[in-house]
């Protein structure tokens, strides 16, 4: 997030490391892969914006965390209260219990 420091997928524009002399970035797993696959895209016709998400975590902590997700899920789109079991992160206050 720091303009100074370039955001580096090596198959995409490694020439970015060789003019920088400090940190490099680079994206995550998911984004990496998406973004292999985006680029022939890109070059042809520019890619403005792409809106990833990815629930490995959520789904690393187990079937009933991600029953949690769901409930929370639909009780945010219902305006209606969830209650917290497996994650710590509130909803908005809108919909908390």
């Amino acid at each position: 997030m720091d303009p100074a420091v370039p955001l580096v997928v090596p198959e995409i524009n490694a020439a970015a490391i060789e003019t920088h002399s400090s940190i490099i970035a680079n994206p995550n797993c998911a984004a990496i892969i998406a973004l292999m696959a985006m680029w022939p895209i890109h070059r042809r016709n520019r890619v403005r914006r792409a809106t990833l998400a990815t629930y490995q975590a959520a789904s690393g902590a187990g079937a009933a965390a991600m029953a949690e997700l769901q409930e929370a899920t639909r009780a945010f789109l219902t305006a209606t209260p969830s209650s917290r079991r497996f994650y710590h992160t509130p909803m908005p206050s809108s919909v908390q219990s």
